[in-house]
């Protein structure tokens, strides 16, 4: 399921650990044998658009969409009821963590997308959300989506691709697509520069012109690599993230957990983004 090993509930005291799916919140059939850890903040959900090719190179349809979109009606046919909206590019209990440009996300006014679409000069231009059916997650996410821009007096249709060429047209092309959807991992979990770096040039994802990103944000994005206190750092992280959000680079729809089982008798695991075996022992 989303990429993981799923194991038959019969096999899984044969290995020491295994990635289950998040939607096992108690173990199978109250197995004593079996112990579940789960890392609440694994993947966030991302969609970003592009930049590049109309309409979605209009700042005020890309705040259209924003404003019509419900993020928990979202989240919720995408993981299966597990998840927290998460307001930003960061967890909480990471040290950039911010709620900058909160207000701009899980809006649900389509009034407010009717009017931007109205001032964008909107004239029902198709919309292609760019998803993949490998990954249950992201299709579920378009899907969603889809219908909710509809809803706003939006032109969206579905470009079904397998995971790797959406990427690739993703990365390479600037036409044939409006958004895309992934999931961020590893660049969350390094947080910070690391991050943001996403949208910072010389290979911003969101594919502006010329792949020249806004001043302002890369001002800020500079300035998270080089002030010399971590507070001057948190604040240019903050000033980033909500130039992001007003400007629709990326949108970061909620956060998903892993859950991962491991026998009874293994000690000192905790889950985390892979893997760590470090302090692990098994007991009798």
């Amino acid at each position: 399921r989303d990429g993981e090993l799923t194991l038959p509930e019969s096999d899984i005291r044969a290995i020491d650990a295994y990635f289950a799916p998040p939607s096992l919140t108690a173990r199978p059939d109250g197995d004593e044998a079996i112990k579940l850890a789960r890392l609440e903040t694994f993947w966030m959900n991302v969609a970003y658009p592009n930049f590049s090719n109309p309409p979605t190179d209009n700042p005020k349809v890309r705040q259209a969409m924003l404003a019509a979109m419900d993020f928990e009606e979202i989240m919720e046919a995408a993981h299966e009821g597990q998840y927290k909206l998460n307001p930003g590019f960061q967890f909480p209990g990471q040290q950039y963590y911010t709620e900058a440009g909160k207000e701009l996300l899980n809006q649900k006014n389509r009034a407010k997308a009717r009017q931007l679409l109205q001032e964008a000069g909107y004239k029902g231009e198709k919309i292609e959300l760019l998803t993949n059916r490998d990954f249950p997650v992201m299709y579920n996410t378009s899907l969603v989506m889809a219908e909710q821009l509809k809803a706003a007096g939006m032109n969206a249709e579905l470009v079904v691709l397998d995971w790797p060429a959406a990427l690739q047209r993703s990365q390479k092309e600037t036409k044939g697509w409006n958004v895309f959807y992934t999931g961020w991992i590893t660049v969350i979990a390094l947080g910070g520069p690391q991050t943001l770096r996403q949208m910072a040039e010389p290979n911003p994802v969101y594919k502006p012109k010329d792949n020249k990103v806004d001043p302002a944000y890369m001002a800020a994005f500079n300035e998270i690599n080089t002030a010399p206190t971590l507070q001057a750092r948190q604040a240019a992280f903050a000033k980033a993230q909500r130039i992001a959000i007003e400007q629709v680079m990326a949108i970061p729809f909620g956060a998903a957990p892993k859950t991962q089982a491991v026998r009874a008798n293994v000690e000192g695991y905790k889950a985390y983004y892979t893997p760590r075996l470090s302090n692990v022992w098994l007991t009798n």
